[in-house]
């Protein structure tokens, strides 16, 4: 076969493979009846979603199966909250969200630290935090920040110094 005829089947072999879809469109006929009961506000708009879609919304029906009733109490709840945000909070969450995922393995294990330590206060001392922290002004708040940063690194370094 000469260079030039490999080069046609090739570019054509490019053009149909990228015109073919990654994943097939799925019949809300075909999805058994536990997935069409946890995709049923999906149902009257199932043909029109992409397959993308699709398959994003019946991975997420396989995880919500596979969830104890307290962890479905908790995303109903999640849920609920997000669909109460305007779009400018919404928008900002998912911010927040993409500069977590960009952040090392060490960053984003301190954050889930941090997480932890404040939900596991009780709740009249989140609550003190929490109107603390919305009084301060931006300034106030880096301060505050920058200090809480200088603390922990002096406890890392003496809890090294313990270690050695």
């Amino acid at each position: 076969m000469s260079k030039i005829h490999k080069l046609i089947t090739l570019f054509i072999s490019v053009i149909v493979l990228y015109q073919a879809p990654l994943c097939e469109a799925v019949e809300w006929q075909s999805l058994d009846s536990s997935q069409q009961a946890i995709l049923s506000p999906f149902s009257d708009k199932w043909t029109t979603l992409d397959e993308a879609k699709q398959l994003r919304l019946l991975q997420a029906a396989e995880r919500w199966k596979g969830l104890s009733p307290d962890q479905k109490q908790m995303a109903a709840e999640r849920l609920q909250k997000w669909r109460s945000l305007d779009e400018q909070q919404k928008h900002a969450v998912k911010k927040r969200l993409r500069e977590f995922r960009n952040l090392s393995d060490d960053e984003k294990a301190k954050i889930r630290s941090q997480y932890k330590r404040f939900q596991a206060l009780p709740e009249h001392k989140k609550q003190q935090l929490r109107e603390r922290w919305k009084g301060m002004s931006p300034e106030e708040r880096r301060k505050a920040t920058e200090r809480y940063k200088q603390r922990k690194a002096k406890q890392e370094q003496r809890a090294s110094k313990e270690r050695k």
